[in-house]
Formats: C-alpha cells, structure tokens, sequence
C-alpha cells in the first residue's frame, strides 16, 4: 500500500538523561506543524578503502557513522495562559535554551552554555516512523508582514532503524491560534525607534550541531552558536537615524519584536546588543527601504537573545 506524503507527524520529549528510552505521545507530545516538515532518515559518513588492484573501478565504500536529521516549521502563538509554557517551549529547549517559569505572569526561554538538554522525537510518515534519541537542534525566527510568524528547527538525532508504526492520535490543544504579522498585532523596536514602517525582521540562532561517533561515545553535540539577523524597514532621513553611521562605527543598539498583545498570547523576541552590517537599498511598492544584517552579540555571557511568552 502507498504511503501518503500529507499524512505526517511529529512527537517530541524531554529526555530524562542523554539518549534515554523516552515515549512521547500524541496526546502530551505531538507538535503541530505548518508548511512541509521533512525528515532525513539515513544520514551518514563513508569512508572509501581505496584498493589498488589490477583494473579500472570503484573500491567499495563502509558506512562509519550514521544519524538522522529533521527539519519542520511551528507558527509562534503563546500559550493562551500567561505563566504557563507555551507547546513549543520544549523544542527551544532542545536548541540550547533554558525554561524559566513564573508563575502567572510569563515563561522565559534564554540561550544557554551548560546543563543542555536532548529530545526524543519522532518523525511519522504516514505508516512508518523515525525515532530520533539524542537531539539537540538550531532554530530561526522570521516575523513578516502579512504573514504568520514562524520558528523554523532543524535537529540531529541519534539513528533507529524505522519501523512500521500507525500515525498517533495527535492533540493539538496546547498549540494555539497565530496572528498575522501586521499593526494591531505587532510591534517592533529598532535601536529604540518605534514606529518605522517595518518589512520583516528575521534571526537565526546557527548553532552548531553535529553527530559525533567515538570509540565508547555517540551523542550529537551543541558547540557553539553565532546568532544573526535580518531586518527590512523604511529607510529614514540621517537626521532622524544615521544608519550608516551606526554601521561603520559598530554602534550596539537593541532589537525586539513583540506578537500578540492579550495575556498568554504574547511573545516578544528580544536582542539587546545587536551590531547592524551590510546595510544596502531596496524597494516596497515604490516606498525606499533599508536592508541590513545584523549579529547578536553577548557582552556578558548568554543574554544575546531573549524569548519572552506572557
């Protein structure tokens, strides 16, 4: 029987301990997700044995490391209850971030360095599923106009081989309604001015995750992140904001976009010390816009970001 493309689903768990067996279900643990999630069953390093013998032709390769990769988008929305975790809450945590609930009020996701934590996921394909222990992943964030915002994640997980599995009962009552990215729904920031007319505002964490094989060792590993960004808005007169100024003189400022106004529907993305680079003209509807990249720095040590649900 053909398995159907459509027919997906992910779970995915907070494991107790590095690689531990963890069942996530579809009722606790199923992610809602958005766009086309994909999953890359067999990834894998070779080496090739390189004989030399008498004739033409390939020596034969050994596979000497195998894991899995996934790759899937969730819409930002908070939880609909402020204090309380949000539904993708547990995917941050498995990219380098800490939880830190209070109560009644707000949850905080902050990047960390230490005491990182791993998922168990599970990727079904219609009838066959993919059991991914060990992740750990990156995530971007891009909040633009007239669209729903989004946290796109890839992880990397130790390898199972796949088994034929029916598809979970999943429940998505914990993921709640996005709003659009538009005024009425969503403020930004730019190094402290508030209304400039903004396209789009993008930040990528780009950690670096990878599979690692070893003698008596295999986990997939978090070693560093260089989070960076993207914003287009209108440009302004210098008198107002000398961006280029700002730019060539390394000028830090802060960078936030808050989605959502209502308790328990509302995340704010905040970077406190960006650097802008490459700033370079463009154009909307015949509106001159301002395009630069920007990094996010920490000064003091994992406060380059700062994801806020409240």
């Amino acid at each position: 029987m053909a398995l159907q493309y459509r027919k997906r689903a992910v779970l995915a768990a907070i494991e107790t301990s590095y690689g531990a067996v963890t069942t996530p279900t579809g009722a606790a643990n199923a992610v809602l997700l958005r766009g086309d999630p994909k999953v890359k069953p067999l990834a894998m390093e070779t080496a090739n044995r390189e004989l030399v013998r008498p004739w033409f032709g390939n020596s034969p390769d050994v596979v000497t490391a195998v894991w899995s990769e996934v790759e899937f988008d969730v819409e930002i929305a908070g939880s609909g209850t402020a204090g309380t975790a949000p539904a993708w809450g547990v995917l941050l945590r498995g990219c380098a971030f800490a939880e830190v609930i209070t109560a009644g009020s707000k949850v905080e996701y902050s990047p960390v360095s230490d005491g990182l934590e791993s998922l168990c996921i599970h990727f079904h394909m219609d009838g066959v599923r993919h059991v991914l222990k060990g992740a750990r992943g990156t995530v971007k964030f891009a909040f633009t106009s007239g669209q729903f915002p989004v946290m796109s994640f890839r992880f990397v997980g130790l390898y199972a081989p796949a088994t034929d599995q029916a598809l979970p009962a999943s429940v998505f009552t914990a993921w709640q309604d996005p709003l659009a990215v538009m005024t009425g729904n969503t403020t930004a920031s730019l190094y402290g001015l508030t209304d400039l007319g903004i396209e789009s505002i993008s930040l990528d964490l780009a950690g670096d995750v990878s599979h690692r094989n070893l003698v008596n060792r295999e986990d997939v590993i978090f070693a560093d992140r260089k989070p960076s960004g993207e914003a287009v808005f209108e440009m302004t007169s210098v008198a107002d904001r000398d961006w280029f100024g700002l730019v060539r003189n390394a000028t830090t400022g802060a960078i936030t976009v808050t989605q959502g106004t209502a308790a328990g529907n509302k995340v704010t993305v905040s970077v406190p010390h960006a650097s802008l680079n490459q700033p370079d003209y463009q154009q909307s509807k015949g509106i001159v816009m301002l395009k630069t990249s920007f990094s996010a720095n920490a000064p003091a040590g994992n406060d380059e970001l700062l994801i806020t649900a409240e």
